[in-house]
């Protein structure tokens, strides 16, 4: 069986793909631009990555997206019911 070396590969350092999936959960901005390469519809298929899985980030970035979805959802009910028990008072 051949080694990464002998077809002229490197090593896949999954601390990229780790730092990337985390970065997801942090930054909002990011997950929507990974969301756009990676997951938008009517995107193609996409040349192998050698240093990063982007299934994993783009898992972790649809993870990120539906959370804040729940959590701004919750948030504007949260903020609806304080606004509607103000105004009966």
């Amino acid at each position: 069986m051949a080694t990464l070396d002998v077809l002229g590969l490197r090593e896949i350092d999954e601390r990229i793909t780790r730092f990337l999936c985390a970065t997801v959960h942090l930054d909002g901005t990011f997950a929507n631009h990974v969301w756009g390469v990676l997951l938008a519809p009517g995107r193609q298929g996409q040349a192998p990555e050698h240093e990063i899985d982007p299934v994993a980030v783009a898992r972790h970035a649809q993870l990120s997206l539906k959370r804040r979805r729940e959590r701004e959802s919750s948030r504007s009910v949260k903020f609806e019911s304080c606004g509607a028990a103000a105004y009966s008072q």
